[in-house]
């Protein structure tokens, strides 16, 4: 049987290359995602990391490739005991798979002849302490990627039914490819890959040549092309077997801690994982290097592939995806930044017939900035007016439950002095710049003033009072 192409002959494709490496030294990392054209070398990859990964150790006959005969499920059956070396498993799920034939089910012919419930394994008990591996996952059926991650996330296969209850090690690193134009993944199962990474067609003629000729040779001169490319292949599972007895040798800086989280945040990644995929990705790509201690270096190196997929979505977008291309020179992590708190100063306009329905926006926009202001470092004050003058209703505050309770009595009706309104927040303005703080007045009124700044009643005088004070804000 021809061996498959070899993982050192893949040419180019980098990032994807990067990603099953460092998967294989550290399957906790999780799934990786490979998205992009067809013919771009997906399948290939994936069959000849097969060839790649070092072979292992297992009980011979034992249905989920035990590496000890105490770890071999009961309902397996006796085992001779005798161990053996085998490939690292890398098995197919095809598309058409049904959910038996992935967890397993009742043997139907040995309890048809026998009478016996017996268990038939299926391919996640194959793929244990390998690779499962799926073509076009964005076309499988939503119910089994979910059964699929959750057995991934948690190593183990639950199975019950008809009578049976069956549990057995499930760990393996799950591989997905697929073409975009052929459907997206749904976000929350995009977060659950622990890496993904696009690959696209080279665009240069060289490139191109380069992958017809290597092709070529491996189709027409078999034997020499894998004797060229053995060495190279044997030198990276070397270092492969390196960087996994190094990898709980590495330091990790509370530094890289930190820019894990600032990293996440500055991006917009949804949820904890990226964080920790991404710290467990730079230290496999540590210890590939053979490091003593987890760098910038190494964050970067793998950002893209670790958080590119967990982004938010663009609501605006036709399909509600945002496909963004980050590479690793695009990442910029700051080693300080200056904050400057700001404040939201409302001035609202609680006089007349319509005040309610102002007073009902203005709450419910001041909550709203509230419940944000704890990450965003804002305080908020609130100042009303009404009759012949302004009042100071909640000075700048971050609290939300006292908020909610200067709110509940906010009064309305009366007069509208505007001016008084705007020369109070204007005070309130000039206050927290002095305190180096940045303020913002937002002004909710129907701009109808008829009390000027002294207190008297008259439209003339009120409009021109509120126009200057407009100015000076």
């Amino acid at each position: 049987m021809t061996q498959p192409f070899p993982f050192s002959a893949i040419v180019e494709q980098l990032a994807m290359k990067q990603a099953m490496v460092l998967t294989a030294i550290d399957p906790g990392i999780g799934g990786v995602l490979v998205f992009g054209d067809r013919g771009t070398g997906k399948s290939t990859a994936v069959r000849a990391l097969a060839a790649l990964l070092p072979e292992i150790t297992a009980v011979e006959g034992c249905p989920v490739n035990s590496a000890r005969i105490e770890d071999c499920p009961q309902w397996a059956g006796p085992r001779s005991g005798r161990m053996i070396t085998k490939p690292t498993p890398v098995v197919d799920l095809p598309l058409g798979a049904t959910e038996d034939r992935v967890v397993g089910a009742l043997d139907i012919e040995r309890a048809l002849t026998r009478g016996e419930k017996a268990f038939e394994p299926g391919l996640l008990a194959r793929a244990n302490r390998g690779y499962l591996y799926i073509d076009e996952v964005n076309l499988l059926e939503d119910h089994i990627v979910d059964l699929l991650l959750d057995v991934a996330q948690s190593g183990e296969n639950v199975v019950e039914r008809e009578g049976l209850s069956i549990r057995h090690a499930a760990r393996f690193v799950l591989v997905g490819s697929g073409n975009p134009e052929e459907g997206e993944l749904r976000p929350q199962l995009l977060d659950r890959f622990g890496l993904s990474v696009e690959v696209k067609s080279p665009r240069d003629i060289a490139t191109r040549v380069e992958v017809m000729t290597r092709r070529d040779a491996y189709e027409n001169d078999n034997a020499a092309f894998m004797a060229h490319w053995r060495a190279q292949d044997m030198g990276l599972r070397a270092k492969i077997l390196a960087a996994r007895a190094h990898l709980p040798n590495l330091r990790t800086p509370g530094a890289v801690l930190h820019d894990c989280a600032a990293l996440c945040i500055a991006l917009g990644s949804d949820g904890l994982r990226g964080e920790l995929t991404l710290l467990r990705a730079a230290r496999a790509q540590a210890a590939f290097d053979g490091a003593k201690t987890v760098t910038r270096k190494h964050l970067r190196s793998v950002a893209a592939s670790a958080l590119s997929h967990r982004l938010r979505r663009d609501p605006l977008s036709p399909d509600g995806s945002l496909r963004l291309e980050i590479r690793p020179d695009d990442i910029r992590l700051k080693k300080y930044q200056e904050t400057s708190d700001r404040v939201l100063i409302f001035a609202v306009d609680a006089s007349g017939s319509s005040a309610l329905a102002r007073l009902a926006e203005a709450k419910g926009a001041v909550e709203l900035l509230l419940a944000q202001a704890y990450a965003r470092r804002d305080h908020v004050a609130l100042v009303a007016f009404r009759g012949l003058g302004a009042e100071l209703i909640l000075p700048p505050t971050r609290s939300l439950v006292q908020t909610k309770r200067r709110l509940a009595g906010l009064p309305g009706g009366g007069g509208t002095p505007l001016a008084a309104g705007l020369k109070l927040a204007f005070d309130l303005a000039l206050q927290a710049r002095a305190r180096g703080m940045t303020p913002t007045v937002a002004l909710l009124t129907d701009g109808r003033g008829n009390i000027a700044l002294d207190g008297t009643p008259g439209r003339a005088q009120a409009e021109a009072d509120a126009l200057r004070l407009a100015r000076a804000l």
